[in-house]
């Protein structure tokens, strides 16, 4: 009983520590940004305006979002943009006339899937896949810029995640989230956790060491 006592009161200081650092560094991180050390999933929804303002009347207009998960992951920061490896799009477009549909990506080996038909991932083949068959420079430019957001999701190059989200420029002007979710302590919380088990190795180590050795026969 007098051990179980100890343990459990060992368990609590761990907890009320806890607690403490969580609430007094609350505002230090928002949710979703992926602070500190632990098991993530991480995901992403961008979503781009080409929008009349940005474009001349005979180029193309409509949005265009991608999103995209990376499984639960041990990390000693998830505060990072993971090397997603696959993708989805969705796009509502205008020109001549209108374009709607999806496709899934394969960014390991930057395929693009339609209706069961793969074919090589370029600025060519995303200009074909939004109905695109005779680009002007400007649509030439946004195929390109496209195609290089993909590869940045593949890299590990997007933005880190955060509570806000980003703001994303021309020549893709839109707004992206992305988060990262999942179990983790925080560095406070891994430094408090740290030095717990320590003092609990050491204090189990003194007691061991100022235990009286028995001496035979004197039972």
């Amino acid at each position: 009983m007098k051990i179980a006592g100890k343990l459990i009161g060992w368990l609590v200081i761990l907890i009320i520590g806890l607690y403490l650092i969580s609430y007094l560094t609350r505002y230090s991180s928002l949710a979703g940004s992926g602070e500190g050390t632990g098991v993530f999933s991480h995901g992403f929804r961008a979503q781009f305006q080409i929008g009349p303002d940005f474009n001349a009347h005979d180029l193309t207009s409509g949005t265009i979002t991608v999103e995209a998960t990376h499984p639960a992951t041990f990390m000693l920061s998830g505060h990072v943009s993971p090397n997603y490896r696959s993708a989805r799009i969705d796009w509502f477009l205008y020109r001549e006339h209108q374009n709607i549909g999806e496709a899934t990506v394969d960014l390991e080996n930057m395929l693009v899937a339609r209706e069961g038909n793969a074919t090589r991932l370029n600025p060519e083949s995303i200009s074909r896949l939004f109905g695109i068959t005779n680009p002007t420079d400007q649509d030439k430019l946004l195929a390109d810029a496209f195609v290089k957001f993909l590869q940045a999701a593949r890299d590990g190059n997007l933005p880190r995640p955060n509570h806000h989200g980003h703001s994303m420029s021309e020549p893709l002007p839109g707004h992206m989230q992305h988060f990262a979710t999942g179990f983790s302590l925080r560095p406070l919380e891994l430094a408090w956790t740290v030095g717990w088990i320590a003092c609990g190795m050491m204090m189990l180590f003194r007691a061991k060491i100022k235990k009286p050795n028995r001496v035979p026969g004197s039972d």
